[in-house]
């Protein structure tokens, strides 16, 4: 018997899941390289601060998916994650000096970004 198809409700939360997870590896893998002094503790506490805005974006577009919100309402949401990964997150792991360090926070905090785009447009909305 084949499975039920999921909705696109069903699939922007599995996504948003994916999300929430991927974030959480980028940040650990962020807090390991400033473990081992590879970033400044200023630009750490900058990076840190980014993520904790881009985990308030997260629960604002969980909470609009939760509530059945409309697809404007949470392309918005979606939208203002965005910014904040593509605006503080990155230029944050752009300060980081060690260049394997950046390279692969940068490669995490880019596929976070192309994560969030998926969400909005799976979200069908009411």
């Amino acid at each position: 018997m084949n499975a039920p198809t999921p909705t696109p409700v069903q699939t922007a939360a599995t996504l948003l899941d994916d999300f929430a997870a991927s974030a959480q590896a980028a940040q650990q893998a962020e807090i390991a390289v400033y473990q081992q002094a590879l970033i400044d503790k200023a630009t750490h506490a900058q990076i840190e601060k980014a993520f904790e805005a881009v985990a308030q974006d997260q629960a604002a577009v969980s909470q609009l998916m939760t509530a059945g919100a409309s697809q404007a309402s949470v392309s918005a949401a979606v939208a203002a994650l965005t910014a904040e990964i593509n605006g503080d997150l990155t230029n944050g792991v752009l300060g980081v000096k060690d260049a394997a360090s950046q390279a692969k926070l940068k490669a995490l905090v880019t596929a976070l970004g192309s994560s969030a785009q998926l969400i909005a447009a799976a979200y069908g909305g009411n």
